[in-house]
C-alpha cells in the first residue's frame, strides 16, 4: 500500500435502505454526479478521500415495490446488528466493509440516505457523544455546515442527535458505535422545503 493512500481518509454513503424512499436515490446519484465532476471541489476531494458509495441497499425490495421491507418481511435498517450473512447480505456486507475501512484507514464520516413523507426540508439524525467530553457537540458541526451552506433547503432545527433504544438496529448507530462520530442519517423530505425562497416547493431532480 502506498504512502499516499495510507494518508487518504474514507467516507461511506449509502442509500435505498427502505425501497419506497426515492429521494434517497436522486440524493446519491446528485453526489455522484458531483464527486466524479471536473470542478476543483471535487477534484479536492478525490485526492483527500476514498468514497464508498452504495446506491442500492435493498434493491430487492425496490424491484418487488415493497414500501420498508426486503423480500424476508424485515426492516433492513433494523438489522446491523445481525451476524447472519446468509439472511441480510447487503448489510452483513456493509458492516463488514466498513469495519475494513476502519481498520485500514480513519472513517471520517458515515452517510445513510432516506426520504421523510411527514417533516418538510432536508435534515439529518445524528448520535450525541455526550459521554466524551472531548467530543461533546462535535456531531453537530457536519449539519450545522449543511445548513450554512443551504440555508433554503437544509434545517439544522429539524436535526436530532438522541441515541433511542428503538434505533439500536440502524446503521447510524450500529457504525456509530464502531467508533465513527459522524454518523448521520440524511432524510430529504417528500413535501419540499418551508424555508426562505424555496418555501412552498417541492425538490426536484435538478
Amino acid at each position: 500500500m502506498s504512502l499516499f493512500l495510507q494518508k487518504k481518509k474514507a467516507i461511506v454513503v449509502s442509500a435505498r435502505v427502505h425501497p419506497s424512499e426515492t429521494p434517497a436515490s436522486w440524493m446519491m446519484k446528485g453526489l455522484m454526479d458531483f464527486i466524479t465532476g471536473d470542478t476543483l471541489a471535487a477534484k479536492r476531494l478525490r485526492h483527500r478521500f476514498i468514497f464508498k458509495l452504495i446506491p442500492m441497499l435493498n434493491p430487492d425490495g425496490v424491484i418487488v415495490g415493497n414500501t420498508r421491507n426486503s423480500l424476508t418481511g424485515k426492516d433492513l435498517n433494523r438489522q446491523y446488528r445481525t451476524v447472519i450473512r446468509e439472511t441480510y447480505p447487503s448489510i452483513w456486507y456493509t458492516k463488514a466493509m466498513v469495519k475494513r475501512l476502519i481498520d485500514e484507514y480513519k472513517v471520517v464520516l458515515y452517510c445513510d440516505m432516506h426520504a421523510h413523507s411527514r417533516k418538510h426540508n432536508i435534515f439529518v439524525y445524528g448520535c450525541e457523544n455526550k459521554r466524551n467530553p472531548e467530543k461533546k457537540l462535535t456531531e453537530q458541526v457536519f449539519p450545522l455546515m449543511l445548513h450554512k451552506n443551504v440555508a433554503d433547503k437544509f434545517s439544522f432545527e429539524s436535526c436530532k442527535f438522541k441515541v433511542q433504544r428503538s434505533k439500536e438496529g440502524t446503521g447510524r448507530i450500529v457504525v456509530w458505535m464502531l467508533g465513527i462520530t459522524n454518523s448521520y442519517t440524511i432524510e430529504a423530505s417528500f413535501g419540499g422545503s418551508s424555508l426562505g425562497s424555496r418555501k412552498g416547493t417541492h425538490f426536484s431532480t435538478a
